[in-house]
């Protein structure tokens, strides 16, 4: 073989392997990291953003993650749990008397028997016990927080207490920290002011928010169940013909 026929297959070898290479699909650029907690890098994608999205929906998704991650960690540096015993606790304080509930009938040892069904290994007995471990739990958080920056206080619909300007006051502390950082600043200035909006309904002083802590939290679930159960009462009577 000459050299102009090994050169003109040298060519063709080249202009083939060219080719082959452009046909080949060009990878996708990695997804921007939009979110980082705890040491985890998260994109639009992990957080469930669809692509369009607006800032509001990009932000309140950004929130519940760092909320979730942020606050689990605070339980587990707080080493927080529900015992038996408070969850027996929390059975009888939010069961109401025979004049609570408004009724002539005799209701002793109703939370007794309340609290055997909680015991029950099935589906309703299962699901009491674990409202009733996440509502003492979030509890014990926000009083936990109260107790550190104290601030103002919130009551939600059910009357629990929630430390409003103390877990702000957290949040801060862990963003300093480090602990999680909004990658666009625009998204976090949004993400700061709606954590910092407040509520339609009053804010409670840091006094009045610790006379809410020290009511058990059985308490207030119960009082406010007794409350729509009065309401839908008059409801109904009023339609009555």
């Amino acid at each position: 073989m000459n050299v102009s026929s090994w050169l003109r297959g040298l060519g063709a070898a080249v202009c083939l392997w060219a080719a082959t290479a452009l046909a080949q699909e060009v990878p996708e650029a990695p997804e921007p990291v939009v979110l980082t907690v705890l040491g985890t890098n998260y994109t639009a994608r992990e957080l469930g953003i669809e692509p369009d999205a607006d800032d509001a929906r990009r932000v309140v998704a950004m929130a519940a993650k760092i909320q979730n991650v942020v606050m689990d960690d605070y339980r587990e540096r707080g080493k927080f749990r529900i015992s038996e015993e408070e969850l027996k606790e929390f059975c009888r304080k939010s069961t109401p008397s025979a004049e609570e509930a408004g009724t002539a009938c005799d209701l002793s040892g109703l939370d007794e028997e309340i609290w055997a069904e909680w015991q029950q290994d099935d589906k309703n007995g299962r699901e009491m016990r674990e409202f009733a471990t996440w509502f003492l739990m979030e509890r014990k958080i926000q009083k936990s927080l109260f107790d550190r920056y104290g601030g103002r206080v919130a009551l939600d619909p059910f009357n629990a207490a929630y430390a409003f300007d103390a877990a702000r006051a957290y949040l801060a502390e862990r963003e300093t920290a480090g602990d999680f950082v909004i990658c666009d600043e625009a998204l976090r200035t949004l993400f700061w002011t709606m954590v910092r909006t407040e509520p339609n309904e009053p804010l409670l002083a840091e006094e009045a928010g610790r006379a809410a802590f020290a009511v058990h939290p059985g308490e207030g679930w119960k009082h406010q169940l007794l409350a729509i159960q009065r309401t839908l009462s008059r409801k109904l009577n009023a339609s009555a013909p």
